[in-house]
């Protein structure tokens, strides 16, 4: 068993890499406790505060790789896997479990972080005898012959219930083999933005479509009250440009994301054409950095945008104002990889035109 779990540490600890201010803050701290008496050995408090310092600094690479943020990050640079520490005190775990004739289903993972409830289900196979080619699952070139017999939907959720609403999926998602014999991993993220949420979720999964919603085959209820390191950022006035104004809806500061969301209202009588231009100038050129940093914040691939009033789509990605006497609404929502730390001000910028934002929290 000892030497059992020496392997397993030495080999999740393999990969592990110390940045300049964690060995300085390491060996200031031996410094600290070795100077009074000189002695030729590290002190245990010393190997204490090495193990914690580490520990705080890498909790993240003791996962077994198959965990959401795991999930979050595959296929991608390693950068977007990486999370707050904060975030592993919202992940709730081993939430429900259904069996069917020859596959087993697990909510292995849950976590709402202020905007997004982000679920992982297992689906595996009771009598494979070897994991799944990973390769193939995520290609998309696999079939899962045991879950299909039983019309789970493995690689994917449609749609679920939280709270008596339905929720659509929104942004990324993923499937994945998983480490146990005939097992896939799914992770999937619905935007809660307009639901009005309280102290817990109330989940049902469509893992059969409507009939696991009617049996409640794959229910759970997760508490949601205390969101450890979740920050909403106070709203600020709306900007004006030369023929647009622009309105923060959002900024939230989660320990997995920063998320924000802009609002444009062009003015009455500006083309379609024009409307376009703004609206994809923010979605495609949007980036969010420090006051007095060129450095822009990571984006994570996901956000969207799209027309909110006055505006619709006219076939082949062409836009058409509904009443060119009166004002056109949209919006872009942007999300980026987190820091440790933020600055006093954030500013959200297309090149063109920019707002600053005050890093206040919003009163509660």
């Amino acid at each position: 068993m000892k030497n059992k779990l020496k392997e397993e540490l030495n080999a999740r600890l393999s990969g592990l890499k110390m940045g300049e201010d964690l060995k300085r803050r390491v060996f200031d701290q031996i410094r600290k406790e070795e100077e009074p008496i000189m002695k030729q050995k590290i002190s245990l408090s010393a190997i204490i505060v090495i193990a914690l310092i580490a520990v705080a600094a890498v909790a993240f690479a003791l996962t077994d790789g198959f965990g959401l943020f795991d999930l979050m990050g595959r296929g991608k640079r390693e950068e977007f896997s990486i999370v707050q520490k904060e975030a592993y005190d919202l992940v709730q775990k081993n939430l429900v479990t259904a069996r069917f004739d020859h596959v087993d289903v697990t909510v292995t993972e849950a976590v709402y972080d202020g905007k997004y409830l982000r679920v992982v289900h297992s689906t595996k196979e009771r009598d494979a005898k070897a994991p799944f080619d990973d390769a193939k699952v995520y290609s998309g070139g696999f079939s899962f012959e045991a879950a299909e017999k039983d019309g789970v939907w493995w690689n994917s959720l449609d749609w679920a219930i939280v709270n008596g609403e339905g929720v659509n999926p929104l942004g990324e998602a993923g499937v994945h083999a998983g480490k146990q014999n005939g097992e896939t991993l799914a992770w999937i993220q619905y935007d809660l933005s307009e639901l009005e949420v309280g102290d817990e979720l109330t989940v049902v999964l469509p893992i059969r479509g409507k009939e696991s919603i009617d049996n409640k085959e794959l229910s759970f209820t997760m508490s949601v009250k205390d969101l450890t390191g979740v920050r909403r950022i106070q709203a600020i006035p709306d900007v004006r440009f030369s023929d647009y104004s622009l309105h923060l809806a959002e900024m939230l500061i989660s320990p997995i994301r920063v998320y924000a969301k802009v609002e444009m209202t062009a003015d009455a009588g500006v083309t379609a054409e024009r409307c376009d231009e703004i609206m994809w100038k923010w979605a495609m050129d949007g980036v969010l950095k420090d006051e007095g940093d060129d450095k822009p914040f990571t984006s994570s691939g996901g956000g969207s945008s799209g027309y909110l009033e006055n505006g619709e789509y006219a076939g082949d990605f062409k836009i058409k104002i509904i009443d060119e006497t009166k004002p056109t609404r949209f919006m872009v929502e942007f999300e980026f990889l987190t820091r440790e730390s933020y600055p006093d001000t954030f500013i959200l910028t297309n090149g063109a035109d920019s707002l600053s934002i005050p890093n206040r929290e919003e009163m509660k």
